[in-house]
């Protein structure tokens, strides 16, 4: 709802802005003017109306430069940190929501609690018990990895390769609530045609690295970071060095020829 009100605020704020002739004053004489009720004065819009102000660069002319008018203050006091490519207000607002989620499940189960938020507490509560993974180390990955039939570069002259069919390593992954759309991707989803069904949409796998980059070869500095990556992963999980490299070249030529 305040997405939604965030939204209805930048249009008119914008249609406004195109004409010159919103101010700080002029938005809270608009609103104070309006007899008919047909602007929303709650303190969910005054506050939405007030971001949008905030975000406004005055200096910049509307008729040279409307992105930088309209954006230029959000892009003068926000600073891009170095685990995030970029920072929009879907960012800002995701976060906060994360922050929310993260007190909700940090929060002690009630007796009358319904089965699927205790559970979501209780899987919480795993991932961040860290003692308890490190003491694990790379045992239950391993042991996932068998179930799928085994990773060709730990299994060496084990591996087998006449027993291996793509197909039915998508089912193992999906049964394991592993994501599985490297090759093929495949969800059911709202028909967006007709709300009412439901339809399966198809389309092509998801690449490790961007397909911008894959397209450029081995040669591109960033695709060779991406090999040497998971080479040492490889290696980490127990695989001879020199297999490793082979095996995983062979795979990524195979991803490269996906992206082209």
């Amino acid at each position: 709802m305040k997405i939604y009100i965030f939204v209805v605020v930048c249009s008119i704020t914008f249609c406004l802005t195109a004409s010159n002739v919103v101010r700080k004053d002029e938005i809270e004489n608009l609103i104070d003017s309006d007899d008919n009720g047909l602007v929303c004065t709650t303190p969910g819009c005054i506050k939405a109306a007030q971001i949008v102000q905030d975000n406004l660069d005055e200096t910049i002319e509307p008729c040279d430069d409307f992105f930088k008018f309209a954006c230029g203050g959000f892009i003068k006091r926000t600073t891009i940190p170095n685990d995030k490519g970029q920072v929009t207000y879907f960012n800002i607002i995701g976060d906060r929501i994360l922050k929310q989620l993260q007190t909700v499940l940090e929060e002690p189960s009630l007796p009358n609690e319904i089965i699927p938020f205790s559970n979501l507490k209780k899987f919480y509560k795993l991932c961040m018990d860290k003692q308890a993974i490190e003491k694990d180390g790379l045992q239950t990955v391993k042991n996932i990895l068998r179930k799928l039939g085994g990773w060709p570069v730990l299994e060496g002259a084990n591996w087998n390769e006449t027993e291996f069919e793509w197909k039915d390593i998508l089912y193992k992954f999906r049964r394991l609530g592993i994501p599985s759309s490297n090759i093929v991707y495949a969800v059911v989803t709202i028909n967006s045609l007709n709300s009412s069904q439901l339809i399966i949409e198809i389309d092509g796998g998801t690449l490790g690295l961007d397909r911008e980059y894959l397209i450029q070869g081995t040669e591109n500095e960033v695709v060779e970071a991406y090999y040497e990556y998971l080479v040492d992963l490889a290696v980490i999980f127990g695989a001879d060095k020199s297999i490793a490299e082979k095996e995983i070249k062979d795979a990524l030529d195979f991803e490269i020829k996906l992206a082209k």
